[in-house]
């Protein structure tokens, strides 16, 4: 059908015609829930990856953690473990809870180590904060640990995420892991 061939080449549309024509070709009329959408069909392309045993496209994954980045930090602090409410592509609602979408981001997190996506400081970024936003502080902590450990270069707002989140946790050997990675971001290089 012409939705699937949409669908399925939904990343290169949005980079051809942009996101308010890809969108509207999607059908996703409303820019105000457009983003939901955008990340329901992202997690449908993940699941299928998935389930024909492919690596996902890099453009899903960011997604995932993007939406988690920024959408889920809108929501406020009464509904922290409730549910979060997205639209499906029709009428119907249904809930995806704080834990589920952190299930994801850490899924994401996990085939962008597989390629190359997991070092670029962008992606980091976006995944340390998103896990903060979910209040996923010790996974925060631990994913930017592991991409020090990687050697993989760590921007000074991911740092900073971890080491709050360390601050929130109390875990006084990772904030001063952190503190001290910070020192070392913020020092200039000699040429």
């Amino acid at each position: 059908s012409s939705m699937g061939w949409i669908k399925a080449r939904y990343w290169n549309l949005k980079r051809i015609l942009g996101w308010r024509y890809a969108r509207l070709l999607m059908w996703w009329n409303d820019p105000n829930t457009a983003s939901e959408d955008e990340f329901l069909l992202a997690i449908e392309h993940l699941e299928s990856a998935k389930r024909s045993g492919v690596v996902p496209k890099n453009d899903d994954l960011r997604c995932i953690v993007r939406y988690a980045s920024f959408h889920m930090r809108t929501q406020d602090d009464s509904s922290s473990e409730g549910n979060h409410m997205l639209r499906s592509n029709g009428d119907d609602e249904f809930a995806v809870s704080r834990s589920q979408v952190v299930e994801l981001v850490l899924e994401a997190v996990f085939e962008a180590n597989r390629t190359t996506l997991g070092m670029q400081p962008s992606f980091i970024d976006s995944a340390a904060s998103g896990l903060r936003a979910l209040q996923a502080k010790r996974e925060c902590i631990q994913f930017v640990q592991e991409a020090l450990s990687r050697g993989a270069r760590v921007n000074k707002r991911a740092l900073l995420e971890a080491r709050n989140a360390s601050e929130d946790v109390g875990d006084d050997a990772a904030m001063q892991e952190m503190s001290a990675a910070i020192a070392d971001a913020t020092t200039p290089r000699p040429s």
